[in-house]
């Protein structure tokens, strides 16, 4: 009886340890990912526009897009649970041009983990229902995106060279 006493505290730490972690939905999804490819309504993005594109970092029920010059920056609400698990995505928007706060928009996706590719699809809007599959068709207008675990590129000013010999530093005086 003294012994089952003492394991009680113990499972119920368990528990509630577990139930604290189901809270942390997007642990399994945070991280770092380059950009693989980028559908919207059946049309992909080109090869051009993914290599300028620096990555995704998620983190802190955020999804961050280093685009080239700038960051987008959109809230995430992930239920890992959902069977399919469910993301739904709030982008920052920009004030409207009087300067009024511009309304929060909610668009209702879908993601899957399989190793380090994570792929998410978001409804073509938020009035749009919650998307099924992770295709991009003309019909769904959805927004597919696949994105790979892996270190963001950075971005690297190009600064002088430097002289590699005696004689190029000589004549560069």
């Amino acid at each position: 009886m003294t012994s089952r006493l003492l394991v009680l505290p113990l499972f119920l730490a368990t528990v509630g340890f577990v139930l604290a972690q189901d809270k942390k939905d997007d642990v399994g999804i945070v991280g770092d990912y380059r950009v693989i490819s980028v559908t919207k309504a059946g049309i992909a993005l080109d090869k051009a526009a993914l290599d300028e594109m620096k990555g995704v970092t998620i983190r802190d029920g955020k999804l961050i897009a280093k685009l080239p010059g700038e960051e987008r920056v959109a809230a995430i609400k992930i239920d890992a649970n959902a069977n399919p698990k469910t993301i739904d995505m709030v982008p920052s928007l920009p004030d409207t041009a009087d300067g009024k706060k511009a309304p929060e928009i909610v668009l209702p996706g879908i993601y899957s983990l399989e190793g380090a590719q994570l792929t998410i699809s978001l409804a073509a809007s938020a009035t749009s229902p919650r998307p099924t599959t992770m295709t991009s068709t003309a019909d769904n207008k959805q927004f597919v995106l696949v994105l790979n675990r892996g270190p963001v590129a950075v971005e690297v000013k190009k600064g002088p060279t430097l002289p590699t010999t005696k004689a190029e530093a000589k004549k560069d005086k």
